[in-house]
This record gives structure tokens, sequence and C-alpha cells, in this order.
């Protein structure tokens, strides 16, 4: 067979993704002829990349290290010809004419070695084996770069090798626990970003590597953007961030390719606006089609793009059955992709990733939880939870993003604490949630305490479960020192979760937790007031229920609103503003009815609702007309209250005891006349 036809043959393979089978033909190509070491040293190369293409299709674990292996045993060999050749053009046997500089052969060998060694990292299972071998590869990228450029920084070479230092620099950060290494990372991989696509912006053939450029500048701009406290320079990289990744999504358009399409969404997911939207109709629009190449990682990738939508809309949900479907796809989506992930990993940014989707699974399971009405349902789900996050937390224990787990943590446990009969079970569950969550705030403020969302979410976890166990607390100074801690940082939180505009990056489920936020704020503010009994923490309370109503507004929940106005409504009976009290009930009222009609499978219980909501605004005009010693009023509104709740199935048992009140009101108003025998009857009535 000719050379040029098994040549063909190798192409051909590879456009069906069939790396091994290419590998081999190209293997038949090396030695059927002689040829130029440029031809020879492209034609390693390509071995080498298809095996370790090859690798990513592997069915397991064990045959993904072995097809490394054959990666790096082609690498080898490629660095000891090349070695060879360098050592003939230093001694003057071989004509310099008929190969490259002295310089840049040396660059070729230490991007062989960076290559060689980033591939032995992959194949790696100790965590510190790993990362010596990617603090070496980065390196060696380094010192390619830096020694090519030198020779000639104009090149395609050039752009190549500083797209391989890119990716260097990726899997370095993954891992980092500091800010200072992070951006020491960054303000390296930025201009290397930007010197690659210089070159490659300027060669029409080579696509890819642009495309690549463009993906990785932008991830790097947006952890700059997360990381660094000049807003200035801050500002710079986000403008940077959405100028690339624009660039990036042209080209892809041009030029389709399913796999590089998975890796950018990956890579550049961090852009605000319609990022979720954008991962889940992404993943499933490229799915089917990576399911053809059987590559490990885009698969996996893209079930967690899918993942990553279904959760946020999971928020949303507000009915059971459907919150279970959704459920189910993510537990499929979810077990496959950590089974995909289980055979390549580690590999850069799929690692945090990864931690990511377990935090996406763990998270559906407490929705559900939630949502549930029975209790043993309510507890298999959070025990699943706290199992997959406490493996978890030990698999990932290495890396910074463990701080997804530790706030898992916080969560699962605050739930089973709210499960529990025995006190003393839920103060040790709820203080070692607190521990948990402390953990995950102090692992993010040591590595990206810029970027508002999460800084946020993990201030309002402290705040939540500082404020559940203050409610074990006996002593009076520990009590208020939890509330304290508490409110501070719910304050932080609420004044950081919005800042990246949800509504638009994160979607309704987003907006939802900045109002839950406040809600749990004013139950705080709430604690505090019973604590220590200062109208200021009622009056600040207000502030935080009037944003939740706000939000809830904007989001046209009226079972939210009606919720928030009640609460709006205790507060006001609390400071004696029963006149404002009884027309936030009436709010409630109408909103509760407006529930009723909106989901129908609650419909009977709002429609009580709204009816006990009525009562209670009659209720509450009672109040206000006697203490203005308008007792035959107060006597009618009461009245009107006891008929009222007569007619509700969950609450018509105080039906009698605001009718006694009526008769009471009566009495005060015979007694404030001066008629005491009516008076007397009349409290006999009562």
């Amino acid at each position: 067979m000719s050379n040029q036809l098994v040549s063909s043959r190798a192409r051909a393979a590879e456009k069906r993704y069939n790396w091994l089978e290419a590998a081999k033909l190209y293997s038949q190509v090396l030695l059927q002829k002689k040829r130029t070491s440029k031809e020879t040293n492209e034609i390693e190369e390509r071995i080498a990349s298809c095996y370790t293409k090859a690798a990513f299709q592997s069915h397991s674990r064990e045959e993904f290290v072995k097809l490394l292996d054959l990666a790096t045993e082609s690498y080898q060999e490629m660095i000891q010809s090349l070695n060879g050749a360098e050592r003939s053009v230093q001694d003057g046997t071989t004509n310099k004419n008929d190969l490259a500089s002295n310089s840049s052969l040396k660059a070729r060998v230490l991007f062989l070695r960076s290559k060689l060694t980033l591939v032995k990292a992959w194949a790696a299972i100790d965590f510190e084996v790993w990362k010596g071998n990617i603090l070496q590869s980065r390196k060696l990228g380094e010192q390619c770069l830096s020694l090519q450029k030198g020779y000639d920084s104009r090149n395609e070479e050039t752009g190549k090798y500083a797209n391989h230092l890119l990716m260097c620099y990726a899997e370095e950060i993954v891992s980092a626990f500091d800010r200072k290494t992070c951006e020491a990372l960054i303000n390296k991989a930025v201009p290397c970003g930007e010197l690659s696509i210089r070159l490659f912006s300027q060669l029409e053939e080579n696509k890819p590597e642009l495309i690549r450029a463009y993906y990785l500048l932008s991830w790097f701009c947006y952890l700059g953007e997360v990381l660094f406290d000049s807003e200035e320079h801050r500002d710079e990289l986000s403008k940077e961030k959405i100028e690339c990744w624009d660039s990036c999504e042209k080209l892809l358009r041009e030029y389709s390719d399913p796999l590089l399409a998975s890796e950018a969404l990956l890579y550049t997911s961090q852009r605000a606006s319609a990022r979720v939207k954008r991962m889940e109709d992404t993943g499933r629009r490229l799915l089917p089609e990576l399911r053809q190449t059987k590559d490990n990682i885009a698969i996996a990738g893209m079930s967690g793009a899918i993942t990553f939508g279904i959760r946020w809309r999971l928020f949303e949900q507000e009915n059971p059955a459907k919150a279970s479907e959704m459920l189910t796809e993510i537990r499929g989506l979810f077990e496959e992709l950590d089974h995909r992930y289980s055979i390549t990993i580690p590999v850069g940014i799929h690692w945090s990733w990864l931690i990511i989707y377990h935090w996406m699974m763990i998270s559906g399971l407490l929705i559900l939880s939630a949502l549930q009405k029975e209790k043993m349902q309510k507890r298999l789900l959070l025990d699943e939870a706290l199992e997959l996050a406490q493996n978890a937390r030990k698999r990932f224990e290495d890396y910074s993003r463990v701080r997804y787990m530790d706030l898992a943590l916080a969560q699962v446990l605050k739930s089973k604490a709210e499960l529990e009969d025995l006190p003393e079970i839920q103060h040790t569950l709820t203080r070692q949630a607190l521990y948990a969550a402390r953990s995950a705030l102090k692992i993010n403020e040591e590595v990206q305490p810029h970027y508002a969302w999460d800084q946020g979410v993990f201030l309002a976890e402290v705040a939540s479960v500082a404020f559940k166990l203050a409610g074990f607390e006996l002593d009076k100074e520990e009590k208020k020192k939890l509330l304290d801690e508490a409110i501070a940082a719910s304050l932080r939180a609420v004044s950081l979760l919005p800042k990246i505009k949800p509504e638009l990056s994160h979607g309704l489920g987003a907006v939802l937790r900045i109002a839950s936020s406040f809600e749990e704020q004013s139950s705080i503010w709430m604690a505090l007031y019973e604590l220590g009994g200062e109208r200021n923490a009622l009056n600040k309370r207000l502030l935080a229920l009037e944003e939740a109503k706000r939000i809830y507004e904007s989001a046209n929940l009226p079972n939210r609103i009606a919720e928030t106005h009640c609460e709006i409504a205790v507060t006001h009976s609390l400071l004696s503003s029963h006149t404002a009290a009884a027309s936030f009930y009436e709010l409630a009222s109408k909103e509760f009815e407006l529930a009723s009609q909106k989901i129908p499978s609650f419909s009977a219980y709002y429609h009580d609702y709204s009816t006990y909501t009525k009562a209670l605004s009659e209720i509450e005009k009672a109040k206000a007309s006697h203490i203005g010693e308008k007792y035959d009023p107060a006597s009618n509104y009461y009245r009107n209250a006891s008929e009222i709740l007569s007619k509700t199935s969950s609450w018509n048992y105080l039906s009698f005891f605001y009718s006694a009140f009526a008769e009471l009101e009566t009495a005060e108003g015979y007694s404030a006349l001066a008629e005491t025998e009516r008076a007397i009857e009349r409290f006999s009535d009562a």
C-alpha cells in the first residue's frame, strides 16, 4: 500500500474519531520511506496526539493509563530523536540548513517534554505526583515559549507553544488554594493568550488553535475579574473576557467541531448573560454528536452542562412530582458523567467541574427533600445527599473547590437537624453544619472573595446555620454572639448576591435565592428583637421583608408575595401599627387567592389561607379600634373574624375564640359607659 494511501486512510480514521486506528496507520507511514525531519516530527506528533485522544475514549482507568503510556513512548522517541539532531547541529556533523536553528530545536524539545510531563500527570493517581508533574510541565512550557520568542516570536509554532502553556496554567490553577498563586498565574496567562490570538489571527488555516486561544483567554480574564482588587483592572478584564468569547462564538459557528465547541463551553460558561440557558441548550444540542466521538471528557462535560441548567430550574419548581422527574434526569446525567470522569480525571478544569456537579446533585436532593411531605422520604433523600457530600469531601480535599462540598455538608446537616426529634441530636448536627459553613467561607475568602455570587452564598449559609444554632443556646450571651454573627453575615450576603444581575446569569432560581436570604435575615432580626426587645430590630426586619416582597413581585409569585405580606403584617402588629398590619393581611388574602388560581394543585390550601388572612385583617382592625377605645367597632371586627374563620377548614376552631373576644369588647363598651350590669352579663357570656 502506498505511503499516500496510508496517510489518507489515517486522516479518514481521525475524522471518524477512530484515534487508535489512525495512530497505527501513521506508524506504518513512518516505516515506509525516508522523509525530512520536519515531516517525521509532524507524523510522530500526530501519533502521540492520536494515542492521547484514544485514551479519552477508554472504558476503564486501566485502559486510559495504558493508552497514555503509548503516547508518552511516542513523545520520548521524538525527544530522543531531536536531542540527537541537536547534538549533530552542535558538533557540526549536520548541515544547519537541513534543520531548524539550535534555539528552535531546543524550544521544540522543551515543548515535547512539557507535553510528555502533562500526559504523565493525567495518568497519576496520587495528588502530589499529579501536582508535581503539572508544575514541571508549566515550567518547561515557560522555558519553551521564552526560548522560541527569543528565536522567532511571529511564527505558528510560537502560537502553538503559547496555547499549550495556557493549558498548563489552567491545569495548575484549579488546585491553587490561595489568591497570590492564582493571581500570579493569571498575570502570566493573559499576555500569553493575547500573544497566541495575535499570531493565529494572521493564519487562516489554523482556526481551531485560534478558537482555543480565545476561550482560554476568556476564562483567565473571568478569573482575574473575580480575584483582583483593582476595580479598574477587573473592568478591563471583564471587557476583554466578553470580546474574546464573542470572537470565539463567531468562529465556532464557522468551524463546526463538536469536541471543540464542548470544550469551549466549559471554559467560557462564566460569562454573565444567559449563562444557564446557554449551557443547557448547548449541552442538549451537542450531546448526541459527542456520543459519536466516544470522548469521555466531552460527553461528561455536556452531561454536566445539562445538569447545570436543570438544577437552576429545579429551584423554581414547587410541584413535588415535577421536581422528582427533574431530579431523575439529573441523577442519570450525574451517574454517567461521574463514571466517565472517574476514567479520565485528573485533567485540568474538569476536576473543578466534577466538584460542582456533585454540588448540583446534592442541591437537587435537598430541593426535592424540602418539597416532600413524608418524613421518611425526606430522610432518605437527605441520607443520600449526606453520603455523597462526605465521600466527595474526602475525594476533593486537595482542591480549593472543596469549599462547595463544605457548603453542601452545611446545607445537608442543617436539613437533617430539622427532621430530628431529640434536641441534643438537632444541636449536634447544627453545630457540625456551622463548622462546615465556616470552612467553606474561609476557603472562599482565601481564593476568590471578589466573586459576589459565591461569596454571598457562603455568607448566607453561615448566617442561616448560626441563626439555627442560636435557637439551641440557653446562655443569653452565647445566643447573642451567634445572632450577631448571623446578622453580620446576612447583611454582607444580601449586599453581594444581587451584584451579578442574577436574573440574567442564573435565572429565576437565583432571584429566589436572594429573596429567601432577605426572608431569613428578617427572621434573625425577629430573634434579636425577642432577645433584647429592641424596636429598631423590628424596623430593620421590615426593610428586609420589603426587599423580599419586591423581588417576589418582580417574579410574579403570588404565594411568595402573600407569605411576605403576612410577615410584614406580623411585624407591624408587634410595633402596634395595627391599621398597617390589617392592610397587609388584606393584601396577603388577595395574593393567596391569586395563588389558588395559578397553582391548581394547591388551590384548596391557598384558598383556605386567603380566608384565614382575611380574618386576621379583621382582628388587627379590632385591635386598632380597641386601642382607640372604640369598642363597638372592635366587637364587630372580632365578630366578622369569627364568622370568616368558621368557613375555613384549618382554623375554624378559632371561630369560638374570637366570638368570645367580640363579647368582651361589647362588655368593655358597657363598662366604659358605666353600665355595670350589662357589662357583667357580657363578660359572663364571653
